[in-house]
């Protein structure tokens, strides 16, 4: 009798074990997905506060209401921005220009500010926006992601320019170099794409 008891208990205890563990897989289950979901709606919310930024800035630069200074003139606009805002900006001009663009960590980034894809290549880019000129450790930095990032081409952009010893690292080491005149010319070819997609609207 008491051998049947107690394995009437033993079952009843395995029983109730596997139940809290289904239980709590459950949970683990539960949770994942909703962290999940906090993520792709905190990147969704993020990449719409993106697209105004830059939407924002575009507009301006279409608008008829510009000064004659100003006017069709983006690095006025980019000169003003803060190191983030031009990654920012950045990222969405490439989406215009085609590529498809992920912005890295604002820290811990192994020196890239953007990843981008296009042509089944895949790029690394340095960022920066500069009231002086850019040296060789933003060259450094970009070359140094390309294996992190397993990426085939480096950029470094800005809307300064590179001293000459970056420039010689950057040949050196078959980096793309976008230099202001350049910059200029890549914004002028997005704001182009929108004119002709009529993307543009009036923000209020």
């Amino acid at each position: 009798m008491l051998q049947l008891i107690s394995a009437e208990v033993k079952s009843k205890i395995l029983i109730f074990a596997l139940q809290m563990l289904a239980v709590t897989f459950i949970l683990v289950l539960i949770a994942t997905i909703i962290g999940d979901l906090k993520r792709k709606l905190r990147k969704k919310l993020a990449d719409k506060k993106d697209k105004n930024f830059f939407d924002r800035i575009m507009y301006d630069l279409l608008s008829s209401n510009q000064s004659t200074k100003q006017k069709g003139n983006p690095i006025i606009y980019i000169d003003n921005m803060t190191g983030i805002q031009f990654e920012v900006f950045l990222k969405e001009m490439f989406k215009i220009l085609g590529y498809t663009v992920h912005k890295t960590p604002d820290s811990g980034d192994y020196g890239a500010d953007l990843y981008m894809e296009k042509g089944g290549k895949k790029y690394v880019v340095q960022a920066k926006r500069s009231k002086g000129k850019i040296g060789l450790s933003a060259v450094q930095e970009v070359v140094t992601s390309k294996a992190h990032y397993n990426a085939e081409i480096a950029v470094v952009i800005t809307n300064n320019y590179l001293t000459a010893n970056a420039k010689t690292l950057a040949k050196n080491n078959n980096v793309i170099v976008y230099e202001r005149p350049e910059l200029i010319k890549l914004v002028r070819k997005s704001k182009m794409i929108m004119q002709n997609k009529k993307q543009v609207s009036k923000i209020s």
